[in-house]
């Protein structure tokens, strides 16, 4: 099968779906099933991508349509710090109590500092849905 073939196919499904030829869970089912697979091949073949990546001196190559270019991030780590561990442990109080606060209703002082911490805003998410395959 080729790749526009395959792309056809999933956009068929989608298509079907929202024409209310098919049930859409069953599609939506279908292409995150798709998508997990993908993810797997995609993740299976980074190791080998990279290294072929690296047999170019540029940084950026042009292959299949596409522009590649290998990139590495860091992140830093603050955990062997004292001071950074304290102040976070300080942040986890304020954000449990502004929570609590916003339960309550009403502002709560904490009686150590006199500090007068507001109720949280609640910032509703996206609806999301979850998808498991069952075990047989």
């Amino acid at each position: 099968m080729s790749k526009l073939e395959l792309l056809e196919a999933i956009e068929a499904i989608k298509n079907n779906a929202l024409e209310g030829n098919i049930n859409s869970l069953t599609a939506y089912t279908d292409l995150v099933s798709i998508k997990k697979s993908l993810e797997l091949c995609v993740n299976q073949l980074l190791t080998s991508a990279i290294d072929e990546v690296d047999m170019y001196q540029e940084k950026t190559i042009t292959h299949n349509g596409f522009e590649i270019r290998k990139t590495q991030s860091a992140r830093y780590d603050y955990k062997h710090i004292d001071a950074w561990k304290s102040c976070k442990e300080d942040l986890s109080k304020i954000e449990e109590i502004a929570k609590l606060a916003l339960k309550t209703g009403e502002n709560i002082v904490i009686e150590e500092t006199g500090e007068i911490i507001k109720p949280a805003i609640k910032v509703p998410s996206k609806i999301s849905i979850s998808v498991t395959p069952v075990k047989h």
